[in-house]
């Protein structure tokens, strides 16, 4: 019975009172009434203090006060010269959203809900797939700035934008959909986790991206997981900046990783030391020692990114609330760290008027994966997928945070004759021993046990003129593994790296590599005011040979659609750099040129530039996948299949290699290897609509767990009667010959009765 107690006790965290089992325990007799009640109380107790452990996740009617915004233009926005966040601004084919109404009405969205006993969230599918709010539990703060109304403004890239919660911004920032719905779905995971995934096809590269927000038991931090699909036999270029507001006052300060000396603006066009500038920048005068770590100080609406940390965390304190919020993640992933924020002023101060009703002023903590700026684009090759995760957690009763994971946030200052330490965890742990040291000499020593409710604060005693950089903090856990350490680095006083500068006119470089890069950042930067092509040509002009300039003038121009012209310079290089017998090692003008071949219908010549670009393990993949499609169209079916195996030998994650396997093997009637590879697209991608597909297609020869006719309800509601996910999903089979499927997929969508659906007459089209 004590052990009982003891149990009880325990798990419920100290809620009761250690002494409170009966001194005459021993002496109750079990057969009496009264004892065996208790008996069922306790048990009664233990359980459910175990089930508040679980995680529970729902959908639920949100109402919220909105400012409608009044339909789209009609009139689609083709691209003009115009930049936004420093890059090209294409709307089309996204609609442009640029008129909203002066009064304000209820309105129902859906609410997808996340909660575990130390915290919960609330994700809005129909505004972008955002993280809307989250609050922790333990003392009621808003880790993630909660807007109580929708209030958009024109602040978007396709017009209504609206603040607060967390965006998701792939592969631009800010991302064209922010303020639209996107698809999701909930799932729940084998250790008892509960995610939502949120995610879309792009409609303007037709890349694909998802998110995973993740409930853990026990846990306090939500899990955030991007994956970006690159599903086009092209390769693009992307960011991913995951954009968390929180709410500003005077009292809140910014967080950046203390090795951070410097920062710098968009583009890096210019440099100033963090926190204290001492400088001019943007035209702003902070030349007074403000520390501008704190939102009083930023007195004009700017952008600040951290320059060269190599520490993989940031945050935000509101001293005033003993709160804030941390994001953790992986700094070779997430390289960028960057807050924004209106300031203390009056521009500011209309701005809170325009995107909020009463939950005041905001700044932005914003994460970037694959980025360090903006615009600071990464390269993603076909087929392929980048993907990477982000922790968030509030943390309480922390003055400042010099390290920080997913399992603990800690802080070490000296002030004069004391040393503060400040830990937190994000889960109940025992046992574990903090050292504070100096040198090889430990000077604290102290046993700790943690839990997301309460911290630890430590003051020790230590000599005045002990230097502060040789103080270091460290925790270990019961088996002795070093769990989490950080001790000052010295400051490297480093002077100002140089500033991006634009590019001269073309006739202006001496050599082709200057061009060559030029010309390449331009393209990958998706410049707004220059033309890679004229770098391109004007290298040519030089050397009209150079097979590295025509391949990337090629490839330029095939993405843009100019088949034919590409196909000249693709030549060009193919030709140079497999001249006098030579097996290339550069095969990227090879893969280009078989797609031009088999666009244009010569899929023999097109799979003898494939076949060939195997040989490079870069271009393995895709052109496997891309032969794969061929071959089933020229009637190879097992040549079709084995090349599917060989995309995904070099690249497991090639979602579109493992999901035309699947169709394939199903045409052969192989059903149990097709299940198995259509139920791995879907671990990959829970929203990949094709494979769901292809699960209800399997349902009539086999088990898989539901019928045809429960998967295609499922399929329908997560379509949401969206076209351009019907259109994706057909152009699945549709580009590799399967045509029935195709049609079969596309008769699904349901006309309403508003026959005024955007893009409804591309289904007849593709139909057609």
């Amino acid at each position: 019975m004590r052990v009982l107690f003891r149990i009880a006790y325990d798990v419920s965290g100290g809620v009761l009172p250690p002494n409170w089992v009966p001194k005459n325990y021993g002496s109750w007799k079990m057969k009496t009434t009264m004892t065996r009640s208790f008996f069922v109380f306790c048990a009664l107790l233990v359980f459910s203090i175990f089930a508040q452990a679980e995680v529970r996740i729902w959908e639920e009617t949100l109402t919220l006060p909105t400012y409608t915004t009044q339909a789209p233009e009609k009139n689609p926005h083709f691209y003009v010269p115009a930049e936004y966040q420093r890059a090209q601004k294409h709307i089309y084919p996204y609609p442009y959203n640029g008129s909203f109404d002066a009064e304000k009405k209820n309105v129902n969205y859906v609410g997808v809900f996340l909660e575990n006993e130390y915290v919960k969230v609330c994700v809005t599918p129909e505004m972008g797939g955002r993280l809307y709010y989250a609050v922790d539990k333990t003392n009621g703060y808003d880790i993630i700035y909660h807007n109580h109304v929708v209030k958009p403004a024109l602040i978007g890239m396709t017009g209504a934008w609206t603040s607060g919660g967390v965006e998701w911004n792939i592969p631009h920032h800010h991302r064209p959909t922010s303020f639209m719905p996107v698809d999701y779905t909930l799932s729940e995971n084998p250790d008892g986790s509960k995610t939502v995934w949120v995610g879309e096809y792009e409609k303007r590269s037709q890349t694909r991206w998802i998110v995973g927000i993740t409930l853990e038991p026990g846990k306090s931090y939500v899990k955030t997981e991007f994956r970006y699909f690159n599903v086009t036999p092209v390769q693009n270029t992307f960011l991913f900046w995951a954009n968390t507001a929180v709410h500003a006052n005077e009292n809140y300060q910014v967080i950046f990783p203390p090795d951070v000396e410097k920062i710098v603006y968009h583009t890096k066009s210019e440099f100033a030391n963090w926190p204290i500038p001492n400088a001019v920048y943007q035209k702003i005068d902070f030349t007074q020692g403000q520390n501008i770590s704190w939102w009083k100080n930023t007195t004009s609406p700017c952008s600040f990114f951290a320059y060269g940390s190599r520490q993989g965390f940031m945050g935000g304190i509101d001293h005033g609330k003993n709160a804030g919020t941390i994001k953790v993640s992986d700094r070779y992933v997430f390289p960028g760290l960057k807050f924004w924020n209106w300031g203390p002023n009056d521009v500011g101060r209309g701005w809170d008027l325009k995107l909020t009703d009463e939950d005041g002023p905001y700044l932005e903590l914003m994460m970037g994966g694959y980025s360090d700026n903006q615009p600071d684009y990464s390269f993603i090759n076909p087929m392929s997928t980048k993907r990477g995760t982000i922790y968030y957690y509030g943390i309480k009763n922390m003055e400042d945070i010099k390290e920080a994971t997913s399992d603990f946030a800690i802080n070490l200052d000296k002030k004069g004759e004391k040393a503060v330490v400040q830990v937190n965890a994000t889960s109940d742990v025992k046992n574990l021993t903090l050292e504070v040291y100096a040198g090889e000499r430990v000077l604290f020593q102290d046993k700790i046990s943690l839990t997301p409710s309460e911290g630890y604060t430590k003051e020790i005693p230590v000599d005045a003129d002990l230097p502060s950089e040789w103080l270091g903090l460290r925790i270990f856990s019961e088996e002795k593994k070093e769990l989490i350490a950080w001790q000052p680095t010295p400051k490297k006083n480093l002077p100002h790296p140089e500033v991006y500068k634009e590019p001269v006119d073309p006739a202006a470089y001496k050599n082709n590599d200057d061009l060559l890069l030029a010309g390449l950042r331009l393209e990958q930067f998706a410049n707004a005011y220059f033309d890679p092509e004229k770098y391109y040509k004007g290298a040519l002009s030089k050397e009209s040979d150079d097979f590295v300039i025509n391949s990337q003038l090629g490839t330029y121009l095939y993405k843009r659609g100019l088949k034919t012209e590409a196909e000249k310079y693709l030549q060009t290089a193919v030709k140079k750099v497999t001249a006098n017998h030579i097996r290339p090692k550069y095969a990227e003008p090879l893969y280009y040129l078989g797609l031009c071949l088999a666009d244009r219908g010569d899929l023999a010549e097109a799979c003898e530039y494939l076949y060939r670009a195997t040989w490079n393990y870069e271009w393995t993949s895709p052109a496997f996948t891309v032969l794969a499609r061929l071959e089933y169209l020229r009637g190879n079916v097992d040549r079709a299949i084995d090349n599917t195996s060989k995309a995904l030998t070099a690249d497991p994650m090639n979602i579109e290699a493992l999901l035309l396997k699947s169709v394939l093997l199903r045409r052969i009637g192989n059903f149990e290897d097709a299940k198995v590879a259509a139920e791995k697209v879907i671990t990959l991608d829970p929203l990949n609509f094709t494979a769901l597909n292809e699960l209800a297609l399997l349902s009539e020869h086999l088990s898989t767990g539901k019928t045809a006719q429960q998967w295609l309800q499922i399929l329908k509601k997560l379509m949401r009667n969206q076209v351009d996910n019907y259109l994706e999903s057909a152009a699945r089979y549709g580009n590799a010959g399967f045509y029935q499927e195709a049609i079969n997929l596309l008769t699904q969508f349901q006309v309403s009765g508003d026959q005024n659906v955007p893009g409804l007459p591309m289904i007849d089209y593709h139909l057609g």
